[in-house]
Parts: structure tokens; C-alpha cells; sequence
């Protein structure tokens, strides 16, 4: 089982590779920058995540944690920015900014986790289960932030229904 988990993310870095390769293809307009973005974040997300699940020591993983969280947290506002130019909201930079900045302090708690409790109160590393992992108590911010990533889950739910709704039959074919 764990070699069938580390040949999945063998196989969604090669796909997110073609991915971005398509897109750097293609005339790049503002949407398709958020997709290439988003690519761009996935793969480093996908990158990490494969040295986590391959490491054998805590330093290892944790640094690997580190690494997929410089791609994991820029994942859920790239989407979201993606959907809105995609349904036709406007989106002003300052607002792209914010976003940015917000989740950008994110992975600075993130990077300086060991010095403080803000995003992990705790990590230990575990070799039983299907492959040597990190185990992470969650802090404040973990738990704030994963409502902000189901925030624009629903968000970019609910923006799809309605434009789906509101559109006309030949637009919806």
C-alpha cells in the first residue's frame, strides 16, 4: 500500500507537469495566470508531500511539511480568484492582495512553526500506519485556517450554482 501511495504522487507530479506545460502553451490571459499559479502551487504542494511520505526522520519531515505548505497555502485562494474571473466577478488587485497577504502569513507560521504554538501546539513523528509520517497537534491558526479553506470551498460552490442558474440555456450547453 505504501508503494502504491508514493507511485500516486509520482503519477499527479508528472500530470501536474503536463499541466503546466499545456498552459505555459497557451496565450497566457488573467484566468489562465491563476491556473498556471495554481499549477505551479499544486506541483510544489505534490513535490513536498512526496518527501514527507518518504522521510525517516522528524527533521526530514517537518522540512518537507515546510516544503508542501509553500504550495498547499496558495492552492485555495488561486482557485477561488480562478472561479471568480471564470464566472465574471470582478476582482480588484487590492482584493487579490489581501488575499495574498493573508495566506502568505499563514505559511510564515508555518515556516517558523517550531518556536512557537500558533499553527501546530505540537508535532511528533509516527513509524506505524503505512509509512513513517508526521503527526501534527493543531493550533489556533491551523483550525482558523482550515475554515477559511472550506470558507472558499463553499464560496466557489455557491458562486458556480448561481451563475449556472443565471445563465441561459444556450450558455449552459
Amino acid at each position: 500500500m505504501y508503494q502504491a501511495c508514493v507511485l500516486i504522487q509520482y503519477v499527479s507530479i508528472i500530470l501536474t507537469l503536463v499541466w503546466l506545460v499545456y498552459l505555459l502553451q497557451q496565450w497566457p490571459s488573467r484566468p489562465q495566470s491563476f491556473m498556471l499559479f495554481l499549477g505551479l502551487a499544486v506541483l510544489v504542494n505534490s513535490v513536498g508531500y512526496l518527501f514527507e511520505i518518504t522521510a525517516t526522520t522528524v527533521e526530514v519531515a517537518l522540512m518537507s511539511t515546510k516544503l508542501s505548505y509553500m504550495g498547499k497555502v496558495y492552492i485555495p485562494p488561486l482557485a477561488f480568484c480562478f472561479v471568480l474571473y471564470y464566472c465574471k466577478i470582478k476582482v480588484s488587485k487590492s482584493f487579490v492582495a489581501v488575499l495574498t497577504g493573508v495566506h502568505t502569513a499563514v505559511l510564515v507560521l508555518v515556516m517558523t512553526c517550531e518556536y512557537h504554538d500558533l499553527f501546530y501546539t505540537g508535532i511528533d513523528f509516527a513509524r506505524d500506519g503505512l509509512f513513517p509520517h508526521l503527526v501534527h497537534f493543531h493550533g489556533p491558526v491551523y483550525v482558523g485556517y482550515t475554515a477559511l479553506v472550506i470558507c472558499y470551498a463553499l464560496a466557489m460552490l455557491g458562486i458556480c450554482a448561481w451563475k449556472y442558474r443565471k445563465s441561459t440555456p444556450e450558455e449552459q450547453k
